[in-house]
């Protein structure tokens, strides 16, 4: 009697094969809801991350205009209509990369093999961590791939923040109903200009912001970027890392071909990000912001001037 009573328990110790698969179903339902919290609890993070990064840069400009009396040229080249050196650069020492900026030859070209070492080397603070959709000549790890390093560029680190050097110069200004002109910004070029002869833009102290600094932007995200043709525009020595802006946040239009149509968009400069439903956007004091997708071109053309004069409302 006491062995019948032995193998009863042992076999009502089981599980059956239906609450095997109510189990199996229970964990499947679980995951399936915990799995795009998690996601969003990445993205979150590296969102904040990517502001950190923006925060440092927003430092470095400080402490370059601290010491300077004015935010860095955009652009610099070692002789006229010589390759250009990059905003990112020159203020290397003040984000603490001195190393780095030590090692840069600035009377060569950035693609000059004595410049190797320098324009390899991988600096965190200009990668977002939110950036997985890449050119083809661009590893995940943020170096430019399969094409040789000189002139092409290849091996050199990549970054993923873009300074601005003004809004469309064809677009109207609602302030003076008149176009926008070239290199309206803060971080300067040569492109539309008026100095071509010079080997350095115009400094712009902040004196000269008259928008106000909180009303002015800096630079903003532009991810992915390789190679465009010949030139690694995606390099962060390379001086293309600044542009002006003629299209909205995340705008996709014209892209060209049947490729993805993100990369084929890197084939301009353009405001790109892969935090849903925006860029970051560093600010001339300091602040990032993160701007909706959906902001009205015109507001958003006003924040890329010095001296618009352009009415902007508070965003969210």
């Amino acid at each position: 009697m006491t062995k019948k009573l032995t193998n009863r328990c042992k076999r009502l110790k089981g599980f059956t094969l239906v609450e095997l698969l109510v189990v199996i179903a229970i964990i499947g339902v679980l995951i399936a809801l915990l799995l795009p919290a998690i996601q969003a609890a990445r993205e979150s993070a590296r969102r904040l991350q990517c502001q950190n990064n923006l925060k440092q840069l927003g430092l470095g400009m400080a402490n370059y205009q601290a010491a300077t009396g004015s935010f860095p040229p955009g652009q610099r080249r070692f002789a006229v209509n010589g390759e250009k050196h990059a905003w990112c650069s020159f203020f290397l020492p003040y984000i603490e990369q001195n190393n780095i900026h030590d090692l840069i030859d600035f009377k060569k070209p950035f693609t000059d093999q004595s410049n190797f070492d320098a324009v390899t080397s991988l600096i965190s603070t200009y990668l977002c961590p939110s950036t997985s959709r890449v050119d083809p000549f661009r590893s995940v790890e943020g170096y430019i791939t399969g094409v040789p390093f000189t002139p092409y560029g290849g091996g050199m680190a990549c970054i993923d923040y873009l300074g601005i050097s003004g809004p469309n110069p064809n677009e109207i200004n609602p302030a003076t109903n008149s176009a926008y002109g070239g290199q309206g910004g803060v971080l300067l070029g040569f492109k539309h200009s008026t100095w071509a002869s010079l080997l350095e833009p115009p400094l712009m102290p902040p004196r000269k912001i008259t928008d106000g600094l909180s009303n002015t932007v800096l630079v903003t995200e532009c991810t992915g970027r390789g190679m465009e043709g010949p030139s690694p525009v995606g390099a962060w020595a390379n001086g293309k890392n600044v542009s002006h802006i003629y299209r909205g946040i995340n705008d996709l239009t014209d892209t060209i071909g049947d490729e993805e149509p993100y990369v084929n968009a890197l084939r301009e400069e353009r405001i790109l990000s892969e935090h849903p439903g925006g860029a970051n956007f560093l600010k001339c004091d300091g602040s990032v912001q993160f701007f909706n997708e959906e902001i009205n071109l015109e507001i958003l053309f006003a924040y890329m001037t010095r001296d618009g004069g352009e009415s902007i409302p508070d965003l969210p």
